[in-house]
């Protein structure tokens, strides 16, 4: 393990790759959990370019390199290599923005399609069931209860309901 940490420390690449984390973290002002997973894939783009590859200047990558990292990744299901795809192509544009490669091989990339999952439901019988699991002797339950009979019954999203505002005269207002 102490000899792949010595090669990331010694790829070239590493640097390029932390100029693009600080420009998606202070420029984009991205979620962490969205850098997380957009590092986590250049980290593996960046050493197989320059562990496979023998790559170690971003001028030097080319549609060959890209293809070859992506068919090997070829088994990751389709949202995951869409998210590696997008990493890999901001990674370029990045590079191509900031003069460090003359051509940004990845803007041809396409993502892949992905099905849409219809949501679960539940039967109307098990509706019921979570509406009367509210413990009645609790100083909230009709609040509880009516809460979710709202969510049942008029289909509002949970962070709907939570805009949600009483007035003084007890109305419902949605924002």
């Amino acid at each position: 393990m102490n000899a792949i940490k010595q090669i990331k420390e010694i790829n070239p690449l590493i640097k390029p790759f932390n100029k693009y984390v600080y420009h998606l973290t202070f420029e984009r002002r991205l979620s962490k959990n969205t850098i997380n997973g957009y590092s986590y894939d250049l980290k593996r783009y960046i050493d197989f370019l320059y562990l496979r590859e023998k790559i170690n200047s971003p001028s030097k990558i080319d549609n060959s390199n890209i293809e070859k990292f992506i068919q090997s990744t070829s088994k990751l299901k389709a949202t995951s290599m869409n998210r590696l795809i997008s990493s890999i192509r901001g990674f370029h544009q990045y590079l191509y923005q900031t003069n460090m490669a003359t051509i940004n091989h990845a803007q041809l990339l396409t993502l892949q399609k992905t099905g849409k999952k219809l949501p679960t439901t539940l039967l109307v019988e098990e509706i019921d069931q979570i509406i009367q699991a509210v413990d009645m002797k609790n100083k909230y339950a009709s609040r509880d209860q009516s809460i979710l009979s709202l969510l049942y019954g008029s289909g509002l999203r949970v962070s709907e309901l939570i805009r949600m505002k009483l007035r003084p005269k007890k109305k419902l207002i949605l924002y």
